[in-house]
């Protein structure tokens, strides 16, 4: 009745260490423009953000962080499943942790932004997830959430071929997506 879907069994977390340490590639080419998300930042914080700080969950190579870091946060913080990518976005002065999230790593701290970009088709269990993060997110600070929408042209027309030639199924993309969203579903 929500209209997710999910994929059942769910990876374990070993199926997903091993995956995004040793068979997943991240193609994004190195970018420092600026997005929508940037802009909405720095038009909700002004001149705070300077004091701000920042949290990217499933930062890659740091692309996210520094655009905030050009907005002009300095305290910028992100975490990264895959070893190799956190190494990445580390050696361009960011503070990430490597592994699963968890809201313990970040005990005692406080954020004003939030940043989950295409991280919440990736996990088995997103309300657990998004309640963890509500325990960081600073009670002025924002949270920022891109996931693909499963309901649209392109997803419904691949499905369609999908279900005609068997050609996998765009959206579905176990074990990397396993939870998949419909604007109905994501407000639910």
């Amino acid at each position: 009745q929500c209209n997710h879907i999910s994929v059942l069994p769910v990876p374990s977390a070993q199926q997903l260490d091993d995956y995004y340490n040793k068979a997943y590639f991240y193609t994004k080419t190195l970018s420092r423009t600026l997005d929508k998300r940037h802009y909405y930042i720095a038009n909700h914080f002004g001149n705070l953000l300077e004091s701000s700080i920042a949290l990217d969950i499933g930062c890659a190579q740091g692309d996210f962080l520094d655009g905030l870091r050009d907005l002009g946060i300095v305290k910028l913080h992100g975490i990264e499943l895959s070893k190799e990518l956190a190494n990445a976005a580390r050696t361009r002065g960011y503070q990430v942790i490597d592994g699963m999230f968890n809201s313990k790593s970040f005990q005692g701290m406080q954020f004003q932004v939030i940043n989950l970009g295409d991280v919440l088709e990736h996990v088995s269990d997103p309300r657990i997830l998004l309640t963890d993060i509500t325990k960081l997110l600073d009670p002025d600070g924002i949270l920022i959430l891109a996931t693909p929408n499963i309901d649209n042209f392109f997803s419904n027309t691949t499905f369609m071929l999908y279900k005609i030639f068997n050609i996998p199924w765009s959206s579905l993309d176990p074990p990397a997506h396993i939870s998949l969203f419909t604007y109905k579903s994501l407000k639910f």
